[in-house]
């Protein structure tokens, strides 16, 4: 029988001390390279987001203006040669305000257009939606003071157009409208048959036969402000007779149309006063119009707008403020204009403009109606 050999159980060895602390070693390194991957990921992604942001805002808020701006003065310019319409004239609207009737007005008078963000502008756009001829129709009677009107031609009136009677100068070459005591009036009844004769509101009283022109604005005529408030391109519809659009502060007044859009500037491209009317833009400036014929040399609007995106750099990554200049047409004169960042609205407290990234988006909008006008005699 044999014997039984007892053989004591084997000592179990884990890892060492050492060997876990080698491990923990490895372990941290990789994290740390996984972390900073994920990082500078994740920092790549929101820069292009912002960046996608900021493309989407800056295109919004160009192509809204823009759409507006391209028609510009329709209804309030003669489609005639030799006639300047209602340009410049100043105008009375439903709301109680009054607003010139020109087709694009850089930066009005504050008391209209409230002004938005520090180093921005502010724009005020107005055209007609008329079905009838947008050079107005002659009033050749007056068959019931002060409503009732027989035109030349009681063609492409609607009930509820907009219409503004403006009396002819006695002698003017440029065939310009007599501005005073204009107002925004309605049409009631419509001419019938043969017969020319139109009602409308309010009328003018007193009118002698064939000295005044009756132009029709159509149902839903255009007179919007636009302005750069809190960092956020906001609208006004002067026409709405709801809204108070000369309060910037009044809930409901400016609507927002994009966000994050740290300015907007623009200018007037003119046709120089020396020499024939061209239709050629050859400076550019900020100075408003003050006749109506140098109303009809003002031939396209130069506008920029610059987006932000979302994404805060702890570094400065914007150091210098962009610039723009109109293009150089017919060798214009250009003027470099600096779009200062510095008084940016609505950025996150604490922050600068200087940590942010933005987008320049800037176009050249000829006013369509303006060159539709030809030469005027006189201009």
């Amino acid at each position: 029988m044999l014997a039984h050999t007892y053989r004591p159980p084997r000592r179990v060895r884990g890892f060492s001390l050492i060997e876990i602390m080698v491990a923990l070693v490895i372990g941290l390194i990789s994290m740390v390279v996984v972390l900073q991957v994920f990082g500078a990921s994740e920092g790549l992604k929101r820069s292009t987001t912002g960046g996608d942001d900021a493309q989407i805002a800056g295109a919004i808020g160009l192509f809204d203006l823009q759409r507006d701006m391209a028609q510009a003065g329709y209804g309030i310019t003669s489609a005639g040669p030799g006639s300047t319409g209602l340009l410049g004239c100043n105008i009375k609207m439903p709301t109680g305000k009054t607003v010139m009737l020109a087709p694009v007005t850089i930066n009005p008078a504050i008391t209209l257009l409230p002004a938005g963000d520090s180093n921005t502008d502010t724009l005020l756009v107005v055209y007609g939606n008329p079905a009838g001829p947008t050079e107005g129709n002659l009033i050749a009677n007056q068959v019931t003071s002060p409503n009732v009107y027989t035109l030349l031609s009681g063609t492409g009136y609607t009930k509820n157009d907009y219409v503004v009677a403006a009396q002819l100068p006695p002698t003017s070459p440029s065939g310009a409208a007599t501005c005073s005591g204009l107002a925004l009036d309605t049409v009631t009844t419509v001419p019938s048959g043969s017969s020319t004769n139109i009602t409308v509101k309010t009328g003018v009283a007193g009118i002698t036969p064939n000295t005044y022109i009756l132009y029709d604005l159509g149902q839903s005529p255009t007179i919007v402000g636009y302005a750069v408030r809190n960092g956020n391109l906001t609208s006004c519809n002067y026409n709405d007779t709801t809204k108070d659009c000369t309060s910037s502060t009044t809930s409901g007044n400016w609507v927002d149309v994009a966000g994050n859009i740290s300015s907007m500037r623009a200018l007037y491209g003119h046709n120089s006063a020396a020499g024939p009317m061209t239709g050629i833009a050859d400076t550019w400036d900020q100075t408003t119009p003050t006749s109506a014929c140098k109303w009809a040399r003002t031939s396209a609007v130069s506008i920029v707008v610059v987006a932000r995106n979302n994404e805060y750099s702890k570094t400065a990554v914007t150091t210098a403020a962009p610039t723009w200049s109109p293009p150089a047409w017919a060798g214009a004169t250009l003027t470099t204009v600096p779009l200062d960042l510095s008084g940016n609205a609505g950025l996150p407290t604490g922050t600068t403009w200087q940590n942010y990234r933005y987008q320049v988006y800037s176009t050249v909008v000829p006013l369509h109606n303006i060159a539709w006008m030809g030469k005027v005699s006189g201009c």
